[in-house]
Parts: C-alpha cells; structure tokens; sequence
C-alpha cells in the first residue's frame, strides 16, 4: 500500500469517527393546546385572549378565541403551562397546571 493511499485512508476513517462521535440532534417533543373560551353561563367570548406561559421556562405563547369562541395552539413544547384567558368587560381566568403532551 502506498505511503499516498494510507494517508488518505487514515484521513477518511479519521473524518468517519469524527462525523459518527457528533452528538445527535435532539428530537423536540411538540403538542397542541385547543379550547372554546365560555362565561359562567357557558356563552363563548370571541376574542378572547388566551396565553399560554410554560412554568419550567418562561415560555409565552399567545392565541385568540375566533367567533366561535374556540382556539388553538399548535407546535407547543411539552411541558407545564399556566393558561390566562382574557377579555374586556369580563374578569381574567387563569387555569394553572395544564400539562402538554406529544
């Protein structure tokens, strides 16, 4: 074998193990978060605010009610969260221990 040929031999095993030992990239767990926003007498509230705050990171996400009252949150990263529900003219809701799974 050639001085040229076992040099880049040991060059491309070398490139191997190098590309091989590279951690993996971490696989982000996501879920969805969906409800219809109500008042006590059940009546949906369009637009109303919703925000959605992981208590682990701080994370803060935000979405509003639609006509129907209904909304969605998707791409959230499991976790805990804290859910503030908002609208003018009504008093703030907060639901605490909303666990999201995958």
């Amino acid at each position: 074998m050639s001085r040229l040929h076992r040099g880049l031999s040991l060059l491309l095993l070398s490139l191997a193990i190098v590309l091989a030992s590279r951690p993996a990239t971490a696989q982000q767990s996501l879920g969805s978060l969906t409800g219809t926003v109500t008042d006590t007498s059940g009546a949906v509230l369009p637009g109303a605010k919703v925000i959605i705050k992981n208590v682990a990171t701080g994370l803060q996400l935000t979405a509003s009610a639609n006509n129907s009252g209904s909304y969605s949150a998707f791409g959230v990263p499991v976790g805990t969260y804290t859910v503030t529900f908002n609208q003018e003219g009504f008093q703030t809701r907060v639901v605490s221990q909303v666990v999201v799974q995958a």
